[in-house]
């Protein structure tokens, strides 16, 4: 079910076209499977905002401290 958003929060604003916002489901039934790999990617997201298109974003906040090592790990994500 959509849960109706009047604007995202302000430090969303960047992204622009939020009409909505859904509950993420638990991880049990939140997956999809990648048919060319048969890899199942399996989670759940921090949010999921549906945009003014129709489409879905999927948020997943990172939060911890930066640290200047960091840096090199940004290629495994």
């Amino acid at each position: 079910m959509v849960r109706s958003t009047p604007e995202p929060p302000p430090w969303l604003s960047e992204i622009g076209g939020a009409r909505g916002y859904l509950n993420p489901p638990h991880y049990t039934k939140f997956s999809i499977l990648d048919r060319r790999t048969n890899v199942v990617l399996r989670g759940t997201p921090d949010g999921i905002l549906v945009m003014q298109d129709g489409s879905h974003l999927i948020v997943d906040y990172k939060t911890a401290k930066f640290t200047a090592h960091q840096d090199e790990l940004f290629p495994m994500y």
